[in-house]
């Protein structure tokens, strides 16, 4: 946290080899990033305090440095924060994402906080339409997210969708959207038209043979699902009762849950296991059991912080 240091001589020839910043600030932050990465002991002196104006307040994050250390967003103080996002030329920011969730990567912090903050303005649109009657669940990874995973704070570094739930304890008018069309098809291309202008976000409907057939056989639409920009699952379903558990979601949105719901998803689905299951649909068990190689963003095994923290 001090500017003011001794390094031993040798020790800061071997940090110094590999630096690239120039700015003295810079220089400091990626010295602590080598010492960090080398399980470099770092002692402090207590003695007269040096009276001195902090590295952190001039630090920065240059395009070099941020994709030298593969960064997006630095958080120096409470002040302070940095962000520079990165795009690809040739995939989409979902591709990028699902591609390296699938190597066990952390996706990318811009596209994290771009999901989060979808997933927040849905939960708001749908429960300002009828708050009485309105409300917003998750399920599957998310829901897990939302009971021991953090949800109240962020998604989990490794996930790449979120998966909400847009219920109302009376008649979904999400369903009522579009009654002209007979069929399926027509019907669902038009509602998610309409949840397109609703949101100012592209959605489109989702696949799903057993309420198709129901549709085209009784014309009972019941159940919806649609993609909400690619990396937001959005069902919607009338006649629900309120969940009687409330979790908040990012600090900005709150969901109902079932108790029952999110047990038997945690004990019967995944085992009770708490490792972060990589490329699960929902309730496959398959997964990427090791990372892409040795890498800051792979995704850790319970096993291995197990031991170390018995060491």
């Amino acid at each position: 946290t001090s500017g003011s240091r001794v390094y031993r001589a040798g020790l800061l020839r071997r940090l110094l080899g590999d630096v690239i910043s120039a700015h003295p600030a810079m220089l400091l932050v990626e010295l602590d990033l080598f010492a960090g990465r080398t399980g470099t002991s770092t002692w402090t002196c207590a003695s007269t305090p040096l009276r001195e104006s902090s590295f952190l307040n001039h630090a920065s994050l240059p395009q070099g440095f941020a994709d030298r250390y593969e960064l997006e967003m630095a958080s120096y103080t409470s002040s302070r924060t940095h962000v520079e996002c990165k795009t690809s030329d040739t995939q989409s920011d979902w591709s990028v994402a699902h591609d390296m969730s699938g190597q066990r990567l952390a996706t990318q912090w811009c596209y994290r906080k771009h999901t989060e903050d979808l997933f927040c303005s849905v939960s708001s649109w749908w429960t300002t339409l009828d708050p009485d009657k309105h409300f917003v669940s998750v399920k599957q990874g998310t829901l897990l997210t939302a009971m021991i995973r953090g949800g109240e704070v962020s998604m989990m570094p490794w996930d790449n969708d979120l998966e909400l739930s847009l219920y109302s304890t009376g008649a979904n008018p999400i369903l009522e959207w579009c009654a002209h069309h007979i069929s399926w098809n027509k019907r669902m291309a038009c509602i998610a038209q309409r949840l397109q202008e609703e949101l100012g976000i592209k959605a489109e409907p989702l696949a799903d043979f057993e309420k198709s057939w129901l549709f085209s056989q009784k014309l009972v639409l019941a159940k919806a699902k649609f993609e909400i920009d690619t990396n937001m699952d959005v069902s919607v379903e009338g006649h629900i009762s309120k969940y009687p558990m409330s979790v908040t979601m990012f600090d900005c949105a709150t969901v109902l849950v079932k108790w029952e719901l999110w047990q038997y998803l945690l004990f019967e689905v995944f085992g009770g296991s708490m490792t972060k299951k990589v490329g699960t649909a929902g309730n496959i068990e398959s997964e990427a059991e090791h990372c892409v190689g040795k890498h800051s963003a792979c995704i850790p095994r319970c096993g291995s912080l197990a031991n170390a923290t018995e060491r």
